[in-house]
């Protein structure tokens, strides 16, 4: 998975009544962009990659850069939902795969 430079748009797949947006911990010297993948680390949000032991939990709706900062002293809004993101060349999600986990 090639890391995230700058903020993208990344489209959501329908809405939803309940409120879909968090406000989540960033890790300490951690970096996300607007549009990209958020998961936990520890507890504490940050840019996706790939590790079994991450969970997505949304999408970015800022950037906020923590590099220079300890474990909570900034906050990312994360929203959650169904968001469109290329699908990988060399390990395709293909119509089998529907309602099985998916890992970035």
């Amino acid at each position: 998975m090639t890391a995230l430079a700058a903020s993208r748009s990344t489209p959501q797949m329908g809405t939803s009544t309940v409120p879909d947006t968090l406000s989540m911990p960033m890790k300490a010297s951690s970096k996300v962009y607007a549009g990209g993948i958020v998961v936990l680390s520890s507890g504490y949000a940050k840019a996706g990659a790939s590790a079994a032991s991450l969970v997505a939990v949304g999408v970015a709706e800022e950037d906020v850069d923590n590099t220079s900062g300890g474990n909570g002293d900034l906050n990312v809004r994360v929203r959650q939902g169904v968001f469109k993101f290329v699908n990988s060349g060399s390990d395709p999600v293909a119509q089998a795969d529907v309602g099985a986990d998916c890992y970035i």
